[in-house]
């Protein structure tokens, strides 16, 4: 049995839906919100205050990333040169092997994507993707689930530090966008903070 008003045609032929309109749920257009005691002062300063939180912890996220990436490859070089150089000091020049310092290279790399991909795969699925996408929906109201955690974060983070340090086309802005969300819906739950 088809509902009532159900047709398939598109643009309906009435306009019974131009008629209808949705209730104004949203709190700051309640009578309880608009005459609710409030001190002005004090929610100011917990909006600031959580502003700062939430800048404060992102740019510790960002500062992290980018001296944990900057330290990996740093490594991986410095490995690589003393493979290179000490196989070229050697007096007979047949036993020095190339390929170990291309080994040593890739597989790093390899090791370190590997790390990055299960850790995303079996921890935090929500960390998955570059996390500007997920975001903007997430704000527009699509429930996606695993958005938000320390799971979540820690993942996006370690995660993206050792893709880039495997050399992987992905960059920080979407991630580290990704980890200000998450810094920033934690910040609001911490303990003691709606004060």
């Amino acid at each position: 049995m088809l509902p009532k008003g159900y047709t398939n045609e598109f643009p309906r032929k009435d306009n019974l839906f131009t008629l209808k309109e949705a209730m104004p749920y949203d709190e700051i257009y309640t009578k309880v919100w608009a005459e609710r005691p409030r001190n002005v002062a004090c929610e100011e300063f917990k909006y600031w205050f959580a502003f700062v939180t939430m800048g404060v912890l992102v740019g510790i996220c960002g500062f992290f990333c980018a001296l944990w990436v900057q330290c990996l490859c740093d490594w991986v070089m410095n490995v690589m040169h003393i493979l290179i150089y000490s196989g070229a000091q050697t007096d007979d020049p047949s036993s020095y092997n190339v390929f170990v310092p291309y080994l040593w290279f890739t597989g790093m790399s390899g090791i370190f994507g590997l790390i990055a991909a299960s850790m995303t795969t079996f921890w935090a699925q929500g960390a998955a993707m570059s996390g500007l996408p997920e975001m903007i929906g997430w704000v527009n109201g699509v429930n996606y689930p695993d958005y938000v955690g320390l799971n979540i974060l820690f993942t996006k983070m370690v995660g993206n530090c050792l893709a880039m340090g495997a050399k992987l086309c992905v960059g920080k802005e979407g991630p580290l966008a990704h980890c200000g969300s998450n810094c920033g819906i934690l910040a609001l739950y911490l303990p003691g903070f709606p004060f």
